[in-house]
């Protein structure tokens, strides 16, 4: 565990106390390395996402829908439209 840098004191509603040190006693560490490391988690994980411009750009690179399958598209969109109200 690092070296504690910034002493602070958070404020937690008790479910996110009592979820804290159930997550701090299945990793055998305190609360505030339970802590950490999920915060570093939550960090790696939002780092790996893909950039939703760059997934959507070689989505077209490899030429989106064909136009068959975009006519199936729409003639369900029409049909679910058709079916759409109040029952």
């Amino acid at each position: 565990m690092e070296t504690l840098e910034l002493p602070a004191t958070i404020a937690v509603d008790r479910n996110t106390a009592e979820r804290l040190r159930q997550l701090a006693a299945v990793w055998q560490v305190t609360p505030e390395e339970a802590l950490s490391r999920a915060v570093e988690r939550v960090e790696t994980a939002h780092s790996e996402r893909p950039d939703p411009a760059a997934v959507l750009a070689a989505y077209h690179a490899k030429g989106g829908f064909g136009a068959e399958k975009a006519k199936d598209f729409s003639r369900e969109v029409d049909e679910n439209r058709k079916n759409w109200g109040p029952e």
